[in-house]
């Protein structure tokens, strides 16, 4: 039975069904979004500090949350990218933001 209450599950079972290379490393973007400046330079430090490159940007126009995106290099494997979301989850709300999952490209 498909658990669609599980957003890892659920984008690995689509990436799974358009990707030709599962087992293949590739690097993979978590996206988060911050109140503010300060906040989004915390989230950055701690994730360099795990192994993360991290880039972030100021609020577009009308927009009042700051994008922080982190990349690693990694195979997307179930457990890992779910045990992570729990620990990136508490990252974005101990700073007062919000992770919105990832991404990663199809090889």
């Amino acid at each position: 039975m498909k658990d669609y209450n599980d957003p890892d599950k659920k984008t690995l079972e689509l990436w799974g069904q358009y990707e030709s290379h599962p087992s293949k490393p590739r690097p993979i973007s978590f996206w988060f979004y911050f109140p503010n400046e300060k906040n989004t330079k915390l989230a950055k430090a701690v994730l360099e500090k795990d192994g993360f490159d991290v880039e972030f940007h100021p609020p577009d126009s009308g927009d009042d949350q700051w994008l922080c995106l982190a990349y690693k290099t990694m195979i997307p494997e179930y457990a890992e990218l779910s045990d992570l979301r729990k620990w990136l989850e508490n990252i974005a709300e101990e700073l007062g933001g919000n992770y919105d999952g990832w991404e990663t490209e199809l090889l």
